[in-house]
């Protein structure tokens, strides 16, 4: 696991209790545009912790959970450029799309979901409860961020032009490439997924 704000502490307790015994980190701060070495990705290198069993035949899969809508057309090409060119495959979730539905979807699952969970998660911040309940900055806060999530979310064909610009067509035929969505909560949530893997044969 990498990340730029890597979280240390919840990663070793994961890798404690994957039972496959595959996943490890590096501690070390990763920018997603410049990854480290392969060697340290996979384990060889000092950088990593040792969690992981060492393995031939391990590669390396990029995953972006709701994380992809975040970067502008120019960080998104250099990402996939070394996700292309450093990587075996990555993948992209998102719980949102550029559509009527999703805005939906925002509109209503995620208020309902912070008037449940806030006693929750909150129950010992005071201020938190009254700017939940009383002056609903909170949700509202959530329901403009999700909007503009949703008008950020790309289609596959965008993410695929975006891999065609950053790496060109011919890097791309040993590629590929697939997408789909599934539900999540019925009748309007849905995840949607882009995955790309590098064709091995």
């Amino acid at each position: 696991m990498t990340d730029i704000e890597p979280n240390v502490p919840a990663w070793q307790g994961w890798c404690k209790k994957s039972e496959s015994g595959k996943l490890d980190y590096v501690e070390e701060k990763v920018d997603a545009t410049g990854a480290p070495g392969r060697s340290v990705l996979l384990g060889e290198d000092k950088s990593m912790n040792g969690h992981g069993k060492q393995k031939k035949g391990k590669k390396i899969m990029r995953l972006f959970s709701l994380a992809f809508h975040h970067f502008d057309d120019d960080m998104a090409r250099r990402v996939l450029k070394d996700a292309v060119e450093t990587g075996d495959g990555f993948c992209i979730f998102e719980l949102q799309a550029r559509n009527f539905l999703s805005f939906i979807m925002v509109s209503l699952l995620w208020p309902l979901a912070i008037v449940i969970l806030a006693p929750i998660y909150f129950y010992n911040s005071p201020g938190r409860l009254v700017f939940t309940y009383l002056v609903p900055c909170v949700p509202f806060v959530w329901v403009f961020d999700g909007y503009i999530s949703c008008l950020r979310t790309r289609t596959p064909a965008e993410v695929r032009t975006l891999m065609r610009e950053a790496v060109g067509e011919d890097k791309l035929r040993d590629w590929i490439i697939r997408s789909g969505q599934e539900t999540h909560t019925v009748p309007i949530g849905k995840l949607r997924w882009f995955m790309a893997t590098k064709d091995d044969r």
